[in-house]
């Protein structure tokens, strides 16, 4: 049965896939493509959602209307939101466009609207959605990003591979730009300059080019992150910050002269940058944190991030204290619940993602997979002690006391001095391909691992599978565990048991294997599943599932149980969330579940 929930942060609403942003009278809005509204972040806090039309991809703030454009894709439409600060931000109408768009600015009261078809710009009423002007330009693919130097009357266009110059008082083209970029695109009308992306495939590096606007010459290049994407200029200090999603960080490049000044970690996959000149704040949206981030424009530093939604994920608990420990990616931090109750926040991280206790040490290792560290807390004062560069992107936690070591992603800790004393990697296949941990369970009673871990073999036979390991030498055991592309795993010490789930092709299954050389037992899933958690005190076993891929069975979402053993059917209990991770105390009976859909934690009561 449902036992309670726990709420870890209060929002109006929630605000998923961040992709565009934009500031107006001191207020900061986001754009989030998943759930297709509009978050309004004042004083580094979200105070209201407002709904949006199907898949929102681009956002511009009008001064001179005090209106917010937001061009949605999928169903052709640009919202206008109304910006009152007295009555507060409000949907004033919906226009009605053709050819998906993609890009959007105003200028001089016209609202400038890029297809994301190929059939070039419009130029529509803001207040009707009328087209006053189709500007005719030979495209060859969809306008992604537009930038605007009102000094040169200049409009920039950026296709897949190409920037386009059009004048904007004859809206004839000057000139174009053959460089292989496509979303980065930024304009500096102080210096006269505009700033793309370009990409050397031989080098496997991307560049931001600084391009002179009168005539498209390419004056300097720096080198920058992986896969740019929305990029900022601060006219103020003249400095530019680029988004890139795939190494998760913001370049800032000093304008003049034209050179790196710093690199700044910050949530998965940044895609927007907008920058407050007036504060010199720098506000960066990571999509796939829902978080904005936001960075000192002085120092280059992180000084706060502001949760879209909340997104639980890993749940530890300490079964001395009865507390539960939930990682939260969007804020950054570790929330704490004390016997189902909210009791505190402990800041780690980047995107913290999995959490194991350490009762005899009294410590929590955190696995934050955005700036590839580990962070040790101490649970008694709630204080970070050690932050642990461990590089990667690690994804999981676990402690052995059995050979007094820690493990965050690959590294080796221990437990004592808290230092990275070695690495759990090896080479699975002919390939030498090198595989890292995705999920460690430890038994320190048979001094063995079991990893979750990729098997090495690329393609479509690829997935993860279990490894055994001797804990002392990590030597790799014979056996074989488990389905390949392994979800999840759960063991049962005592009675030499491990469960696991796996999914693959659209086929999922449960797995039970006696670790003391018995049959391994496998049973049919009909549902695709998420989270897995073990209860040795009533030997039950609790397996998340959602929808799959099956046409003939039901969309429910389920929490399914099942006896540990002999995998008798127990029954099911219906939830209608996005489950992520699972944890239980055996002492209270509690089952925690981490729910995305809600951004709680869903507390279960396990009975015999």
């Amino acid at each position: 049965t449902v036992a309670g929930r726990i709420a870890l942060r209060e929002l109006p609403g929630a605000g998923r896939g961040p992709v565009a942003l934009a500031l107006l009278d001191g207020r900061l809005y986001v754009a989030n493509l998943t759930t297709a509204n509009l978050s309004v972040i004042e004083g580094e806090r979200v105070t209201r959602v407002i709904p949006l039309g199907a898949s929102p991809v681009a956002l511009w703030a009008d001064e001179g209307s005090a209106s917010l454009y937001v061009s949605s894709e999928r169903d052709d439409s640009i919202s206008v939101v109304a910006a009152d600060r007295a009555k507060g931000e409000s949907l004033a109408r919906t226009l009605r466009v053709e050819q998906g768009p993609a890009a959007l600015l105003s200028l001089e009261g016209r609202l400038l609207v890029g297809a994301a078809s190929g059939v070039g710009l419009s130029l529509l009423d803001p207040g009707t959605g009328e087209v006053l002007q189709e500007v005719a330009l030979e495209l060859q693919g969809e306008i992604v990003a537009m930038a605007h130097d009102p000094r040169a009357n200049l409009l920039f266009l950026n296709l897949y591979g190409e920037t386009w110059a059009i004048d904007t008082r004859t809206w004839k083209p000057l000139y174009r730009l053959s460089l292989n970029g496509y979303h980065t695109l930024a304009a500096s009308p102080r210096l006269g300059r505009f700033y793309v992306n370009d990409y050397d495939a031989a080098a496997n590096q991307q560049y931001l080019v600084a391009v002179r606007s009168e005539d498209g010459q390419v004056l300097e290049r720096l080198p920058i992150g992986g896969d740019p994407r929305g990029a900022a200029v601060n006219a103020a200090t003249g400095r530019v910050y680029v988004a890139n999603s795939w190494t998760n960080d913001v370049t800032v490049i000093e304008e003049e002269p034209y050179r790196l000044l710093a690199t700044v970690p910050v949530g998965l996959r940044p895609v927007a940058v907008a920058v407050d000149e007036r504060r010199n704040r720098i506000y960066v949206a990571c999509g796939d944190s829902n978080q904005v981030t936001v960075i000192d424009g002085e120092t280059n530093r992180v000084v706060g991030v502001v949760p879209l939604a909340m997104d639980p994920q890993g749940i530890a608990v300490d079964e001395r204290t009865r507390r539960a420990y939930i990682a939260n990616p969007s804020t950054n931090s570790v929330f704490v619940s004390n016997k189902g109750l909210p009791e505190g926040e402990i800041p780690v991280g980047i995107h913290p993602v999995a959490v194991a206790v350490d009762e005899a040490k009294g410590l929590l290792f955190v696995a934050n997979k955005g700036d590839g560290t580990a962070s040790v807390v101490d649970l008694g004062s709630g204080q970070v002690r050690r932050t642990l560069a461990i590089g990667g992107q690690p994804e999981t936690a676990a402690v052995d006391p059995g050979t007094n070591r820690a493990y965050v992603g690959d590294a080796v800790i221990d437990r004592d001095s808290l230092e990275v004393v070695g690495r759990l990697r090896w080479q699975a296949t002919a390939l030498g391909l090198e595989i890292v941990p995705r999920r460690i369970v430890a038994d320190p009673t048979a001094n063995r691992l079991y990893v979750a871990a990729f098997n090495g073999i690329p393609g479509s036979n690829g997935g993860d599978m279990i490894y055994a390991l001797d804990s002392r030498s990590f030597e790799r055991l014979p056996a074989s565990l488990g389905g390949v592309s392994t979800i999840d795993l759960a063991l049962d010490a005592a009675a030499g048991r491990l469960y696991s789930v796996a999914g693959r092709f659209g086929s999922y299954t449960l797995h039970a294997n006696d670790l003391k050389g018995g049959a391994a037992q496998m049973l049919d899933l009909t549902k695709q599943p998420r989270a897995l958690a073990y209860s040795p005190t009533t030997d039950h076993l609790f397996v998340a599932l959602i929808e799959g891929a099956r046409p003939d069975v039901d969309r429910s979402r389920e929490i399914h149980y099942w006896r540990g053993k002999d995998l008798a059917d127990l029954g099911s209990l219906p939830f209608t969330g996005s489950p992520n991770a699972m944890a239980v105390d055996r002492a209270t009976g509690l089952i925690y579940l981490s729910d995305a859909a809600s951004g709680q934690v869903v507390m279960l009561l396990d009975v015999p």
